[in-house]
């Protein structure tokens, strides 16, 4: 048997003037996989801390911080926005470290340790997409490697995010034996129709137990921009909405 997955957490933040502020919620996703992860240790891939962010020099105490630089380019296609670079450094991690990558919004449940067999784990997003987080990952995956390479090519339909979740759709589909594709009830268990994590459970108890047996829940934060500005240690230790039912215990371990 090959040794599993390395059971390390990998985080990416680019600090730069396109950024957003490191927030509230993406500290709570730091807490949350310390806490539910499991992990050994929990690397943040960062070039510069971002300044005077209350919430990161919180999460800070969890991680080992691993300095990079962000790329400017991947074949000719320039990398111009933050999420670009973001998306082509979180490839070239994984293909190096292996292990299990989450956004800043990933919220992690409970531990990953079913996927540590595999080869690589990505999540279904949606019937023809492919998430690009969680990668749950050997070092040198050979999918990963191939998705890098067709970066520019997929970056090229101009669609915004084809590169990052219709391409390993593609190729998962050519190379099935190569890349294990969890079924979205796992990861990705709720629509987009509302911000469910922010509406009380008891009104919305079908969305709740979708994440009775789901790993990790994507809170989208870009998509519901500015709807979770509003959340801090108060909010989460009322247990009024999902979210603080599902997380609101480690902050309340920290009072």
């Amino acid at each position: 048997m090959t040794d599993p997955v390395p059971n390390i957490a990998h985080f990416i933040w680019i600090t730069g003037p396109k950024s957003r502020p490191f927030s509230y919620l993406n500290m709570l996703a730091i807490m949350a996989a310390k806490t539910y992860g499991k992990f050994d240790k929990i690397l943040m891939h960062n070039n510069k801390p971002p300044e005077g962010s209350i919430h990161w020099d919180r999460a800070s105490k969890l991680f080992e911080i691993v300095p990079i630089t962000p790329p400017d380019c991947i074949g000719r296609v320039v990398l111009e926005y933050v999420q670009y670079q973001a998306d082509t450094l979180r490839l070239d991690i994984m293909i190096e470290y292996g292990g299990y990558y989450l956004d800043t919004d990933t919220l992690v449940l409970r531990g990953l340790s079913p996927f540590q067999n595999a080869d690589l784990t990505l999540g279904r997003e949606s019937p023809d997409s492919v998430a690009m987080a969680p990668i749950i990952a050997k070092p040198g995956s050979e999918f990963l490697k191939m998705w890098r390479d067709k970066i520019p090519e997929y970056m090229a339909s101009g669609k915004w995010a084809s590169h990052a979740v219709n391409l390993p759709h593609d190729l998962a589909l050519m190379y099935p034996d190569l890349c294990k594709i969890a079924p979205q009830e796992l990861f990705f268990p709720l629509d987009l129709k509302q911000n469910y994590l922010l509406l009380d459970p008891r009104e919305h108890i079908v969305e709740f137990k979708k994440l009775f047996n789901c790993y990790a829940v994507h809170a989208y934060e870009t998509y519901f921009r500015g709807q979770f500005d509003h959340i801090d240690d108060a909010y989460m230790v009322k247990y009024n909405s999902i979210l603080s039912l599902l997380l609101g215990d480690i902050i309340r371990s920290q009072q």
